[in-house]
């Protein structure tokens, strides 16, 4: 799924392998269920809602901000500026 628009809220993908794409706005969003989450030219501000078990995230350009959820994460990340753990 590509975002076509700034987004601030929670995008939930469900089951299977998933994979988002925010479109170049300055998002801050909760993302549940995404295997691969790629960023754009803004400034993005994403939490984890669920564990990510096998994922990969780059956020792009900008000075962007991820927040691991309070699970146990195991995953590949790339151009983020920020990165604040959870508790697990």
């Amino acid at each position: 799924m590509t975002l076509g628009a700034a987004l601030t809220g929670t995008v939930n993908l469900g089951s299977g392998t998933d994979s988002l794409t925010l479109g170049d706005f300055a998002n801050t969003i909760t993302v549940s269920n995404v295997e691969t989450l790629t960023g754009g030219t803004s400034t993005d501000v994403v939490t984890l809602g669920t564990a990510v078990t096998s994922g990969s995230i780059s956020l792009g350009a900008g000075t962007d901000t991820l927040t691991l959820g309070n699970f146990a994460n195991s995953l590949t990340i790339t151009n983020i500026e920020t990165l604040a753990g959870g508790s697990s």
